[in-house]
């Protein structure tokens, strides 16, 4: 035999379940359904808007990005790969001049 509380356990978990099928309970869902479907909306309209806006400004960007690039790996004019050395005799300097506030030596603002 089970004890009479298993039983009022039982009974109470039908109702609930029967419940489920009442008029009340549908019309909950279906508002439910209504309110995911506006937060799902909102979502998309969330993630949507910053990424067109960002790729509208990438893409306005391209072209002036794509006339203004240089290949990071290309040779100096006028360097030969076989010998190593420099062709021409307008070749670029093989060292940079330091500005002179690099200078260890110098106080800056003088």
């Amino acid at each position: 035999m089970e004890p009479k509380w298993w039983r009022q356990l039982e009974k109470n978990v039908q109702e609930k379940v029967a419940d489920v099928n009442s008029p009340a309970v549908q019309r909950f869902i279906r508002e439910s359904f209504k309110r995911n479907k506006f937060t799902s909306a909102l979502m998309l309209f969330a993630l949507l808007t910053p990424s067109a806006f960002l790729l509208s400004f990438y893409s306005s960007k391209f072209a002036s990005v794509w006339e203004n690039w240089r290949d990071p790996y290309e040779l100096p004019p006028g360097f030969d790969p076989k010998t190593g050395q420099f062709v021409l005799d307008d070749a670029p300097k093989r060292r940079a001049e330091l500005p002179q506030a690099l200078v260890l030596k110098t106080v800056p603002g003088k």
